[in-house]
């Protein structure tokens, strides 16, 4: 069982060892499942840990 759950990876119940966060969610510390992240924000790359707004003259409507 992993002790500590680092920021940008999600550790669920029973896991041996950290898992990173995919592209479109985020992380916080001591998470058990990824996020999804939530229009009008997005989560670009992978170990997210939090959400990005999402830049002017693009559109960030879907989840992800």
């Amino acid at each position: 069982m992993v002790q500590s759950c680092p920021a940008g990876s999600y550790c669920p119940k029973k896991a041996c060892k950290p898992t990173p966060c995919d592209c479109g969610t985020k992380c916080p510390p001591k998470s058990t499942a990824p996020i999804v992240c939530q229009s009008p924000f997005y989560c670009p790359g992978t170990k997210n840990t939090a959400q990005t707004i999402c830049p002017i003259g693009y559109k960030c409507d879907k989840p992800g």
